[in-house]
């Protein structure tokens, strides 16, 4: 005699084990993703004998520190990575050129303007690092340079990256 097996109307799947592993899933990865080399292009950094490694400033028992760095990559081939942006400074028309340039200088003007960036004096607390690959043109770190230098940008302290002289 066969074995009759009962008509079901409807089958159904219990997806909350799925949706539980999911959403640990994204937790995980929102917790262990390291946001803090957002601004670092890939360079091959020039080398140094000798030099001071830059330490964040001290801050006072219960008081945050909030001195802002920004940072200025300039690529081998002349181009300005900053914020997300890419601006070209090997272009042969100089036009272009300063366009670039006044591209930077428009985003540091927005940058160091909220005046959480100043202490009490209304002195600037924005540092600057720049980054620039053994490559590149030293006159393009010479042009940034002028930009940070504008009186309306408010830069504190600029910066130079550079990699340690592996000792022999």
């Amino acid at each position: 005699m066969p074995v009759k097996i009962p008509a079901t109307d409807t089958a159904s799947l219990n997806m909350t084990p799925m949706i539980d592993i999911v959403f640990n899933l994204v937790t995980f990865f929102m917790l262990t993703l390291d946001m803090s080399q957002k601004d670092l292009a890939v360079l091959d950094l020039p080398r140094a004998n000798g030099g001071i490694e830059d330490k964040p400033p001290e801050t006072q028992p219960g008081k945050k520190e909030d001195n802002t760095r920004f940072t200025i990559n300039i690529e081998p081939k002349g181009s300005i990575w900053f914020k997300g942006e890419r601006w070209y400074l090997s272009d042969e028309d100089p036009k272009k050129q300063d366009q670039a340039l006044e591209n930077l200088r428009q985003a540091l003007r927005t940058l160091t303007r909220p005046a959480k960036l100043r202490d009490e004096k209304g002195f600037s607390k924005v540092m600057v690092l720049i980054r620039g690959d053994r490559s590149a043109k030293w006159k393009y770190v010479q042009w940034i340079m002028q930009v940070c230098a504008d009186p309306n940008i408010k830069i504190y302290k600029m910066h130079f990256a550079v990699e340690h002289k592996p000792k022999e």
